[in-house]
């Protein structure tokens, strides 16, 4: 059974609340929000023109430390909705394909990145007096991406919107390494470089079913700053 953003969310903020219930002295649940700044690229004649590549980005996360070295997580990811404004001249690239109209074409897209993920962590503490950990992850995310595409012809009478939407899902291997530290007893910092393989949506075409146009990620990176509490 598929599951939606809302019933994921709610699931984390469910096991969130039960994590006090499973702590002891062998355990340590948490739970912690991020705040990150993702940038994804696209191929070059692919999208790459028409398509911000820069999104804020949260992350909702919950996790086990099951000893001092290893844990696990589970989270989700979700970019703002960036838009994109741009002209396409007789000849340049449009989503894959050469423009083929004499007049420019107005191009307004409006892009976002969403889904779960579930992670490995391993932990190494570097410094003990302060709580001080090096960390590091290796995960699959299950991402959603939504490109919406509007256009319209300069000197076009008729003033006609077209529309093109590129949507796809699929497993994105994910990679996270990072610090944190406890500022005290139950509350910590902490900040990552995550690098995700969104090339593995390879092709994503536009679902109109006249439209050969397309549009194809390249592997993405973020970095970000979080805060997280852990149940003691």
């Amino acid at each position: 059974m598929r599951m939606n953003t809302k019933e994921l969310i709610m699931g984390i903020v469910a096991l969130g609340l039960s994590l006090p219930v499973l702590a002891n002295e062998s355990f340590a649940p948490y739970v912690g929000i991020d705040g990150k700044l993702d940038q994804i690229k696209l191929k070059k004649a692919a999208g790459a023109n028409l398509i911000a590549k820069n999104y804020p980005q949260g992350n909702l996360f919950a996790g086990m430390q099951i000893n001092e070295w290893l844990g696990f997580e589970v989270g989700f990811e979700s970019t703002t909705r960036k838009n994109k404004t741009s002209v396409v001249q007789f000849r340049s690239d449009f989503f894959g394909v050469p423009s083929v109209s004499a007049a420019p074409v107005h191009v307004k897209t409006k892009t976002k990145v969403d889904g779960f993920h579930v992670n490995v962590v391993g932990f190494y503490p570097i410094m003990q007096d302060c709580s001080l950990n090096v960390f590091g992850s290796l995960g699959l995310a299950r991402l959603k991406l939504r490109t919406r595409a509007v256009h319209f012809f300069e000197n076009d009478a008729t003033g006609e919107l077209f529309t093109r939407n590129f949507v796809k899902e699929t497993l994105v291997p994910r990679v996270t390494v990072g610090v944190q530290s406890m500022l005290n007893e139950c509350i910590g910092v902490r900040a990552m470089l995550t690098w995700e393989k969104t090339s593995a949506f390879k092709t994503i075409y536009a679902r109109e079913v006249d439209a050969a146009t397309f549009i194809r990620p390249k592997d993405s990176k973020s970095v970000g700053l979080g805060v997280f509490y852990r149940f003691s």
